[in-house]
């Protein structure tokens, strides 16, 4: 099958061959409703393929071989011009990174989402470049209070842009 790659299958710990199954739905809290999805190919490809960008099969081969990332606010776009509403943008930690956070916010969006424990992003908190493990680690923990409330205001910062406010409240801290 064209595009087919090996993806890293995370509940049987091993690889398989086929595509991710990126889904954007609308929910009011009780309802799900599905709006529109993406198949996303990987690195490992099984068999590559051409695509003509002139057709539709051509564009979905072609948003199959971008980042993740940049086809979530592809496929944000174009559910918000089609007339879905929303104010809030659920997702898991994969996709949270400062650069994410700006995009939403420039959709007029805004995110819920776990951040990424990750030496690599860093976040602007008390005029200092902190990652999100040292961020929670500087928290005193108040008495009487679970860690676990505590949320922290931070700016998420993106290189050549403004800062974008972000509250951070800590998944699991650790482990």
């Amino acid at each position: 099958m064209e595009l087919a790659a090996f993806q890293f299958d995370h509940a049987r710990h091993r690889h398989t061959r086929g595509f991710r199954f990126l889904q954007l739905g609308w929910s009011d809290g009780n309802t799900f409703l599905p709006v529109t999805f993406s198949l996303l190919s990987g690195q490992n490809q099984v068999c590559g393929a051409k695509a003509d960008a002139r057709t539709h099969s051509g564009k979905r081969k072609l948003q199959a071989q971008r980042k993740a990332p940049e086809v979530v606010r592809e496929l944000l776009v174009s559910s918000l011009s089609q007339g879905v509403q929303a104010s809030y943008v659920l997702f898991n930690l994969w996709f949270s990174s400062p650069k994410m956070f700006r995009q939403l916010r420039r959709l007029k969006l805004q995110a819920v989402a776990m951040v990424k424990r990750s030496k690599k992003v860093y976040y602007r908190f008390n005029g200092q470049m902190m990652d999100v493990k040292a961020i929670f680690k500087a928290q005193k923990k108040r008495r009487g209070r679970s860690r676990y409330l505590l949320s922290v205001l931070v700016k998420a910062v993106v290189e050549g842009e403004a800062s974008t406010p972000v509250t951070c409240i800590p998944g699991n801290l650790y482990q």
